[in-house]
């Protein structure tokens, strides 16, 4: 949580995955995600949502998963 980046290109929420690299996480600005990815920060999780690349300045293409529902993966 927090990331920034020039220009504010980023939805301030990142996942990082082993397999395919970093994905912004575009919560909606809904208050439960928010909460959520807080309380998972740095832990493994699962995601559920729409894959929505996006055109950057910075970056030239932008990974973002708009989220529909976010929770702690089981061990």
């Amino acid at each position: 949580m927090g990331v920034m980046a020039i220009g504010g290109e980023t939805t301030g929420v990142v996942l990082k995955t082993k397999e395919s690299g970093v994905y912004e996480l575009d919560l909606g600005r809904n208050k439960e995600l928010e909460k959520a990815a807080e309380a998972l920060n740095g832990k493994s999780v699962v995601v559920v949502g729409v894959y929505k690349p996006r055109e950057g300045v910075e970056v030239r293409e932008r990974r973002i998963i708009e989220v529909k529902t976010l929770n702690g993966a089981r061990k």
